[in-house]
Order: C-alpha cells, then sequence, then structure tokens
C-alpha cells in the first residue's frame, strides 16, 4: 500500500533524497517537510514521528494528502512507515465546512431580512427553519 498511496514506482522510491524529490516537487515545500520528519527522528520520540495531512504529489500529477507514521524498532535498528491516503475524508471536510459558510452566510442575511420572522438554527443538523413569530 505504500507505493500505492504515494503513486510512484517502487523503484523510484529507493532513495530518502529521491523520494523527497518525486513526492514533494515544490523545493520550499519539500524542505519544509523533510526538516519536520527528520526533526521527529532523530528526537526518537515516537509521538513526533506523525505527520498529518502532509500534501503530496504522484507520478501522474495527482495531488493527494497522506498521513504518515514511522515507527522506530530501536532494538533492531529499524524504521517502519506506514502512510495512509486521507485525500477522501479532506475533501470531505473541507466540502462540509464550505456547505457551513453558504449556511452562517445565508442566516445572516435571513437574520436581516426577517423583521417580522424568528429564525432557528440547528447547526447539528446543517438546517435552517423559519417560522412566523406569531405560530
Amino acid at each position: 500500500k505504500f507505493v500505492e498511496t504515494y503513486g510512484w514506482p517502487e523503484e523510484e522510491l529507493k532513495d530518502i533524497d529521491r523520494f523527497f524529490y518525486l513526492v514533494y516537487p515544490d523545493k520550499e515545500y519539500r524542505e519544509q517537510i523533510r526538516q519536520r520528519v527528520e526533526a521527529g527522528i532523530k528526537s526518537g520520540d515516537p509521538e513526533r514521528m506523525r505527520w498529518d495531512n502532509i500534501s503530496i504529489v504522484t507520478a501522474k500529477g495527482e495531488q493527494r494528502i497522506v498521513n504518515s507514521i514511522n515507527i522506530p524498532l530501536f532494538e533492531q535498528n529499524i524504521m517502519v512507515s506506514t502512510v495512509q491516503d486521507s485525500t477522501q475524508s479532506w475533501n470531505n471536510k473541507y466540502a462540509i465546512e464550505k456547505e457551513r459558510d453558504k449556511l452562517l452566510m445565508l442566516f445572516s442575511i435571513a437574520k436581516l431580512k426577517a423583521s417580522a420572522q424568528s429564525i432557528l438554527f440547528l447547526p447539528s443538523l446543517a438546517l435552517c427553519t423559519f417560522f412566523k413569530s406569531a405560530l
């Protein structure tokens, strides 16, 4: 799954320098991520070896959002790297936030226009219900 998630052939990802070069094509972003990863690994603290919502680019130019974790096996001098594609959940979260912002804007407009109405907003259901204050 590692190779599939990053979207590059396995032979392209064997060298760490090449991995960073391919997966993070923007030089500035690549250096920022590399510094975070190296600092986490050098710390020896497993809690600092988790990186969430990292933007990567596949061999086909597709942008993905991933969460990665390095698990050190100190006794064996091995580092296990795992990665999870969180692109869909990231896109869903963004779409929900966008719709919430639209509802909040509509709510604000309705609040200004509804002098004779009461407005009930149920954010947990993302619904706006309008009813006459006379009820």
